[in-house]
């Protein structure tokens, strides 16, 4: 099977991580990709890496007005880019490639798959023309719901998490019961990723339950001034720390060596920590926690919103994300259900759904 992949190119996050998990696999299952990405930078090296063909396009945003132009002339590539390629399906990484998978399908007269890895507003399904995709992943229970109720059939739309590459994440020490636990936070330093809010969670929380360690970067400048404001002005210098971005390459050992992953925006990232066998305390104020984040079983589930609730459950729950028993368990069902060969084996499944339709 040929399959085109479009894609963010730049600094690797948790969507080219992904990519760059589908390569490792591909051979196994006989699927051979071209990349296409977006811009130069860290992604666009590390597919070189795997000896997979890849290609710099730029996918200006479709929808913007500024890019009326210029969105046509980088369709034609793309477009050509297909046709020299004959791919078996196009598959769109993100919504905003979907209108250039979609037209580059349609021109070559293959399916296309569509892949929902956040949450869309309504109107977003027909921004970036879900609806027409032939078949679509959705990364979280929660996101395929929100798919249906948008009107998207759910013959079509498949639920597959994200991988995680179990042979590089490998277990820290656990926790002593006397030593002070090191929680970290992993993501943007912007609203979305609530990072003021894991910090007043800890402004709430007794010295002794740990020390919270932010890996991120700022891309909101005044957002990540409050932060460090709110660090100064509470005294947390020696309890909260602003770690910058981890790369890739020094996620598993950051995880190994910290106690707890403290997420309140989900993420892959949880799942990496499972692997790792670092308590996952997962806080949502929906109540639509990963169905891969099981309370009691892989993580600890909270479901509240103001950082007063927030740390209180953490502190009445403190013997279950300290124990073993939990870590072990987790690390066995990522290894069960979220291996890169499983996510893998899931996707090339979604390929050939999207083939029968269309």
């Amino acid at each position: 099977m040929r399959v085109l992949l479009l894609c963010r190119g730049g600094e690797i996050a948790g969507s080219q991580r992904q990519v760059l998990y589908l390569l490792k696999a591909a051979s196994k299952l006989d699927i051979k990709y071209l990349v296409v990405v977006d811009e130069p930078g860290e992604m666009l090296r590390e597919v070189r890496k795997t000896d997979t063909p890849v290609i710099l396009c730029n996918q200006p945003p479709w929808r913007k007005g500024r890019n009326i132009l210029s969105r046509y002339v980088k369709l034609k590539q793309i477009q050509k880019i297909a046709g020299d390629f004959a791919p078996s399906i196009v598959h769109a990484n993100d919504v905003w490639r979907n209108e250039y998978a979609m037209r580059s399908a349609r021109k070559q007269g293959v399916p296309w798959v569509a892949h929902l890895r956040g949450p869309l507003q309504l109107r977003d399904y027909e921004k970036h023309k879900v609806q027409y995709a032939d078949a679509v992943i959705s990364i979280a229970e929660r996101y395929s719901i929100d798919a249906m109720n948008a009107g998207i059939s759910s013959e079509k739309i498949f639920t597959v998490g994200d991988a995680v590459d179990t042979e590089t994440f490998i277990s820290g020490p656990a926790p002593a019961p006397h030593k002070r636990p090191k929680f970290m936070l992993v993501g943007r330093i912007e609203p979305e990723k609530r990072v003021l809010d894991a910090v007043k969670v800890f402004a709430q929380l007794p010295p002794e339950v740990g020390s919270l360690h932010i890996f991120g970067s700022p891309t909101d400048r005044s957002y990540a001034d409050e932060v460090e404001e709110y660090i100064r002005a509470n005294h947390l210098g020696n309890r909260v720390a602003l770690e910058g971005r981890i790369s890739p390459d020094g996620m598993p050992a950051a995880l190994a060596e910290h106690d707890v992953l403290l997420s309140l925006s989900g993420g892959s990232v949880m799942f990496e920590a499972m692997a790792s066998e670092t308590a996952v305390i997962s806080v949502r104020d929906d109540g639509l926690h990963s169905h891969h984040t099981i309370d009691g079983m892989t993580a600890i589930c909270i479901t509240c919103s103001t950082p007063g609730e927030i740390a209180h459950e953490i502190l009445a729950r403190q013997p279950e994300w300290m124990s073993k028993e939990l870590r072990l368990k987790a690390r066995s069902y990522v290894e069960e259900q979220l291996s890169v060969d499983a996510i893998a084996t899931k996707t090339l499944a979604v390929y050939r759904a999207a083939l029968r339709r269309s």
